[in-house]
């Protein structure tokens, strides 16, 4: 039961932690959708009014269709191209100001009013319309043709407005004397007043239906066009017929306006400003042109729109555009509200499912370790396009976006058109999409693939923290392995040239892909709207790819250098006697045979060195054993021999028996000695006393105890012994010994009235102890003289034992200082060298 539940915990918790968080991520999309659609904080209040008509939208409209009928009514040029979404009519827009420019501008008749930036979002400026009264048609015709040119003048004119009506009358006097000059355009002018009238037919044509706005135009008395029918509607008495709620009139010089029977304050203390108060004529500081005089305007709003539509028989049914705004005010009110009242409930169950993973955490653990498990048996490269093949879909939809929001243009060739897109295009009447709406319905419609790439990432990356080295488990790894033990059957150096072939070879074929792309670009060649990405693409493959191959050589010769250092650090090893220290390599390294064998030297090396050891250790042994036996009965024969010296009246040639007894006993004693002594030494059993000593004065003590075997040798000793005390912690008695088999040695075996030079240096250090002589004997450097029985001549009878030099070099290394020998010709040097004690250890010790 136990585990039944735990395993229940496990995934109750993942469960939760995963829709916890899709949740939380779904709904930030949806959030950046709605603002990248240009959503606003007016319009999240907008949409939770009780009345459409209480909206900004709705004012905007309203002042819209105004400004639209009053140009109809004087015959200038209509455009219903203005929108809510963006917030402009359609007159004229300086992005590089970042602002807009508003106007009654349709006839030709009224100047441009000023700037005005987004309604509701900057603070309060006054805005003045200027007129020209008089202006021919010809001017009329001009205006209306160059409307957006004049715009930008006028934008780029508002940085200084302290001077803005001198400036106004200025342009008003220019106007009349270019309007002077161009009388002669009248045929033009009427050709252009028949279009604006046809224009005008169209507009009528397309609202008329649509009884969502009723409208009523005159102009001099007499109606123009109008969709109210039968239907009693009256501004000038105030009558709207029953539905409508909503009237607005313009009587020629102000604009009245009545919701729910009651009449709505709009001009308050009789100044425009851009702050919320309606764009209408009648301000003190917005006077009407006397065009506009004749003119009366009568607009109803329906208090419930509805959606129009007009069949179009074989081809399906379309909606109305101009009446439907008012009805889309309603529906993107209800959207809006519908989308932020599902956003917070789904953050109220993002926040529900996410603390309940936080309490499920250390089972979350447990999940996603199994999960790690399971990607780290996949092959990385189906990992990687896992995450490269949903990502790069996104980047490719996203592509257009980012355009957009660089330069400003929106690429209609690069445009995903989804049904939703489609259809709300439709509905919306756009030609093309907005900015703004291709925006968030492309942000919606991409929420599942952005949530999935973020979950495929989010596996990426808790596989590379749970599994180590992600990148083994590779199927390129797996065929370079293959290809790597068939190229080791190849010889080392046969491998190294078919390493490096490899390199050029890729290079040039990178070279050559590089070199197309730049020969396609230059030539022009067309891969449709992602031309640029496609060769940017190829282009940074071929670098990316020749860097990669430059990357895997380098790192291969690295690790050849590095192994073969490691070879040569271990050969310089053993030649220092490490035998100890196996080197191991990889079984993909091109130097592993060589080290196999190298290691099977060392172990070869090795085996002979301690069969050596242990047979050195036997031989001492065993003369130690038989100088041991050997000690008594000699003992017995030195005794026996003193006996027969004490006996009188022997005989003279007896006498001569027992004097060379005497003599061979004493020497086989003597040597008898050394070789227990030395042996000693060699198995490290030399019994040691280490004591501060002076060095110099160890060397004058033998000297002075030599003294009657100098003076009866036939050789001249010389001493080099500076003055002072030089101390050294060795044993006295045992470098006693050590100087006087030195001395007696070079007395021994000197070339006849040679000189022997017994001297002590100090350097770095170190106390240098030397005896020089030469020899009367040829000498061969390939003889190592301190080894046991070993003499200078082999055929010498003199009574040597070979051990004097053994005994030394053991006794000095038993104290812990350093013997060794230089041969120059027949000139033979003896070294003793110790660390020099300093005063301070001296004291200590």
């Amino acid at each position: 039961m136990d585990t039944k539940w735990k395993k229940s915990k496990r995934w109750i918790g993942f469960t939760a932690f995963f829709l916890g968080l899709t949740l939380f991520l779904g709904n930030l999309l949806h959030i950046i959708a709605m603002i990248a659609g240009g959503i606003t904080t007016e319009d999240m209040k907008d949409a939770f009014q009780p009345d459409y008509q209480n909206t900004s939208a709705f004012q905007f409209y309203m002042e819209g269709y105004l400004e639209d009928f009053l140009s109809m009514a004087s015959g200038g040029k209509v455009d219903f191209s203005w929108n809510n979404d963006s917030r402009t009519r359609g007159i004229s827009y300086s992005s590089y100001y970042g602002v807009e420019s508003f106007g009654y501008g349709g006839d030709g008749n009224i100047a441009v009013v000023g700037i005005q930036g987004d309604l509701g979002k900057t603070s309060a400026s006054y805005v003045t319309v200027t007129s020209s009264e008089g202006a021919s048609d010809s001017v009329a015709a001009e205006a209306s043709d160059e409307q957006s040119a004049g715009n930008d003048v006028v934008a780029e004119n508002t940085s200084d407005w302290s001077v803005q009506n001198s400036e106004a009358s200025e342009s008003t006097d220019s106007a009349e004397a270019e309007s002077s000059n161009a009388a002669v355009a009248g045929t033009s002018s009427q050709d252009q007043k028949e279009e604006n009238r046809r224009a005008a037919d169209e507009a009528h044509e397309m609202l008329k239906d649509c009884k969502n706005l009723l409208y009523t135009i005159t102009y001099d008395d007499k109606e123009l066009y109008s969709n109210a029918g039968d239907l009693q509607l009256n501004g000038e008495e105030h009558l709207l017929p029953e539905g409508y709620n909503f009237l607005l009139y313009f009587d020629g010089s102000k604009v009245y306006i009545q919701k729910d029977g009651r009449e709505l304050d709009i001009y308050g203390n009789g100044i425009y400003t851009d702050n919320g108060s309606w764009f209408v004529p009648g301000y003190e500081n917005f006077a009407v042109d006397d065009k506009y005089k004749d003119a009366r305007i009568t607009i109803a709003a329906a208090e419930d729109p509805k959606q129009y539509t007009v069949a179009v028989y074989g081809q399906g049914y379309t909606y109305y555009t101009g009446g439907n705004r008012l009805y889309q005010i309603v529906k993107i009110m209800q959207d809006t509200r519908n989308s932020l009242t599902w956003i917070l409930r789904s953050f109220i169950a993002a926040v529900l499912f996410l603390s309940i993973a936080f309490i499920f955490r250390k089972d979350i653990r447990d999940v996603r370790n199994g999960l790690a498990r399971f990607t780290g048996r996949l092959w990385y490269e189906i990992k990687i396009l896992a995450v490269l093949v949903p990502a790069g879909v996104l980047v490719y939809y996203m592509v257009p976006i980012v355009n957009s929001k660089v330069s400003g243009i929106l690429d209609t060739t690069l445009i995903v058109t989804y049904d939703m897109a489609a259809s709300e295009a439709q509905n919306l009447n756009y030609g093309n999409l907005f900015h703004d709406v291709y925006y968030q319905l492309t942000l919606m419609e991409l929420r599942p693939l952005i949530l999935c790439v973020f979950w495929l990432i989010w596996l990426a990356v808790n596989d590379a923290r749970l599994n180590s080295k992600v990148w083994k488990n590779s199927l390129f790894v797996k065929v370079r392995r293959n290809l790597s033990s068939k190229e080791m059957e190849y010889p080392f150096q046969k491998r190294l040239v078919r390493r490096f072939r490899k390199l050029p070879v890729i290079s040039v074929i990178m070279t050559a892909l590089l070199l197309t792309v730049m020969f396609l670009w230059g030539k022009g060649v067309s891969f449709g709207a992602f031309n640029g990405v496609v060769l940017w693409s190829a282009a940074v493959l071929a670098i990316l790819a020749a860097a990669a191959a430059q990357t895997v050589y380098i790192r291969s010769l690295r690790r050849d250098a590095r192994d073969m250092g490691d070879l040569v650090d271990q050969i310089y090893a053993v030649r220092e006697g490490d035998m100890e220290a196996p080197l191991n390599l990889p079984a993909d390294s091109d130097l592993h045979d060589a080290v196999t064998c190298m290691n099977e030297v060392r172990e070869g090396m090795k085996e002979a060195i301690d069969e050596q050891v242990r047979s050195e250790r036997m031989k001492v042994e065993l003369i130690a054993n038989v100088s041991h036996d050997i000690k008594t009965p000699l003992t017995s024969i030195i005794s026996y021999v003193e006996l027969l010296k004490e006996e009188e009246e022997l005989p003279d040639h007896v006498k001569d028996y027992i004097s060379i007894l005497e003599s061979k006993s004493q020497r086989l004693k003597t040597m008898v000695q050394d070789v227990f002594e030395v042996s000693k030494a060699a198995s490290g059993e030399l019994p040691v006393n280490p004591e501060t000593i002076d060095f110099a004065k160890l060397l004058r003590q033998t000297l002075a105890d030599m003294e009657e075997d100098i003076k009866n040798s036939n050789v001249i000793v010389r001493t080099r012994i500076p003055e002072g005390e030089h101390f050294i912690r060795a044993d006295g008695q045992r470098m006693y010994r050590v100087f006087q088999n030195l001395i007696q040695n070079a007395l021994q075996y000197s070339l006849e009235g040679s000189r022997v030079y017994v001297s002590l240096e100090e350097k770095n250090g170190l106390l240098t102890a030397s005896v020089t002589n030469t020899s009367a004997e040829e000498l061969s450097e390939t003889i190592d003289y301190t080894a046991r029985f070993t003499r200078g001549d082999s055929s010498r009878t003199d009574g040597g034992s070979g051990l004097g030099l053994s005994i030394a070099r053991s006794f000095t290394e038993a104290c812990q200082g350093n013997f060794y020998i230089e041969i120059k010709a027949d000139l033979f040097t003896a070294c003793v060298e110790f660390k020099e004690t300093d005063e301070e250890e001296k004291e200590i010790l």
